[in-house]
This record gives structure tokens, C-alpha cells and sequence, in this order.
């Protein structure tokens, strides 16, 4: 699949999910290798990819700008403070970096003091293109180029709008490759399973036992099982987990 815009030519089936290799560090490196590829194509020379996904609770940056100058401060990247971030998650359309100014409620002098530092750094005509997707999913893509230039025709920022959705879903598909194989090396036994399902159900400990018909210690203890082989900070987060990993379904099994 080829987006065009003018004479510039963008190979989105760079991107295709089933092109990435099964390890998720090695299909990350070779999504920031393509990605570096395809923006040099519509004049850019530096990319930074942020996104979040709440499923997994993780966060994921692929970065080409220089070493000693960072997009947004790790302390802060997902702070409503942040003048790039607070802009992509209320707009779904992209924005130049300076002209969210007049847009802002707040951290005008954060923004200023951002452009200033970019330019410092030679990094100039930056663009931000927002990418929100299923639940609470966020992830941008920005770009920007070694020297000073002219807005980019509206061609050129439509084709990486589609090139910002075709990075979030590569990594998207990398990151679920890796939790699928981290739930496989960690799956929980069929009583584990018929626990957190009742657990799902809005039963209580005390509750599981008696349906089931073992002690509530015992459900206690795998419910402990599930909350540490999970990584899950307690019963609620486990039961959200392993319904995301499909390890347990919507519970369809409660009592009348």
C-alpha cells in the first residue's frame, strides 16, 4: 500500500503487523529503522513515537532526535503540564508545534521555553500527529527536520497522519505479541481460572468457596497465585489482566 503526496511516496506495507519478527525488542528496532526510512522520504529528519496503553499498563517511546535533547521530559511525558501532550490528547487532527500557542489555557510559557530549546538544537518545524485508539489508547507521532522550513503542504501531513496510525498499530501489534507470551509463560491452572472468574462475577472469597466447594483459604491462596503470576497489584487489577489476555471471559456462570 503506497500514500502519495506530491512526489513523495510513503510504503506504508513497510508497516504491515505480519512483516514484524516475534520478538518485541527486535520488531521495536526495526519499526524505528522503518520509520526513519519513510520520514526522510517526506523531508524530515528526526521522529519521536510516544504511545500508552492502558490494557497492559505500559508506555513505549521510539526516538531518532538528537541524544542531548529529548521530545518531552521522561518526569513529565504523560503530564497534562506537558504543552505537546496536553494538545494531542484533546485534539485527534495534527498541529505544529507553534501554532498551538493561541490554543492553550496554559503552559503558554512552557511551550516558549520548549521551541526556544528545540531551536537550540536545530530542530525546527516540529508537527505533532495524534493517534487515539480503542479504550483509553494515545500514542503521537511527531516530526521535525535539521533545518529551518516551510509549512508542510496539507498532502504531506495527511500521509503521516496514516503513517502516525500505521506506527501505533506496529507497535500496538509488538507489545500484544510479548504480553501473549508473557500470559503463556505464566498461565494459570483451571481451578485459578474458575477462582478469578467467580472473583469477576462479584463474588467474594467466601462466596467462590461455597460454588465451588472449597475452603475460602484455599480461594484466597489462588487468588494470591493469580495477582503475582500476573503482576497484578490485586484482585481487581488480576480479574482486568486476564480478561485482556482472553485467560478469562466475561463471567457467564453467576447465580440466579
Amino acid at each position: 500500500m503506497d500514500a502519495l503526496s506530491g512526489e513523495l511516496r510513503v510504503n506504508l506495507q513497510h508497516l504491515a503487523i505480519e512483516s514484524f519478527v516475534p520478538n518485541r525488542g527486535d520488531s521495536l528496532s526495526k519499526i524505528k529503522t522503518q520509520c526513519q526510512e519513510q520520514i526522510e522520504k517526506l523531508g524530515y529528519q528526526f521522529f519521536n513515537y510516544t504511545g500508552y496503553f492502558p490494557v497492559c499498563e505500559e508506555s513505549h517511546e521510539i526516538s531518532s532526535f538528537p541524544e542531548n535533547w529529548c521530545l518531552v521530559d521522561s518526569s513529565n511525558r504523560f503530564s497534562s503540564d506537558n504543552p505537546i501532550f496536553q494538545t494531542s490528547q484533546n485534539r485527534a487532527t495534527p498541529f505544529l508545534w507553534a501554532d498551538i500557542a493561541s490554543q492553550l489555557s496554559k503552559n503558554k510559557n512552557q511551550l516558549i521555553a520548549f521551541l526556544k530549546h528545540a531551536d537550540q538544537h536545530d530542530i525546527h518545524g516540529g508537527l505533532c500527529l495524534p493517534v487515539h485508539g480503542a479504550g483509553a489508547e494515545w500514542g503521537m507521532l511527531n516530526v521535525a527536520s535539521g533545518k529551518k522550513r516551510s509549512t508542510p503542504p496539507e498532502s504531506t501531513i495527511q500521509v503521516l497522519q496514516l503513517f502516525a496510525t500505521s506506527v501505533h498499530e506496529a507497535v500496538k501489534h509488538a507489545n500484544a505479541y510479548h504480553i501473549k507470551e508473557h500470559a503463556r509463560e505464566n498461565t494459570l491452572s483451571p481451578r485459578e481460572r474458575e477462582c478469578l472468574d467467580w472473583i469477576a462475577a462479584g463474588k467474594t472469597a467466601w462466596e467462590t468457596a461455597q460454588i465451588i466447594g472449597i475452603t475460602e483459604s484455599t480461594v484466597a491462596f489462588h487468588i494470591r497465585n493469580t495477582i503475582n503470576k500476573l503482576n497484578a497489584s490485586n484482585r481487581a487489577h488480576a480479574v482486568a489482566v486476564a480478561m485482556a489476555r482472553s485467560l478469562i471471559h466475561t463471567p457467564h456462570c453467576k447465580l440466579s
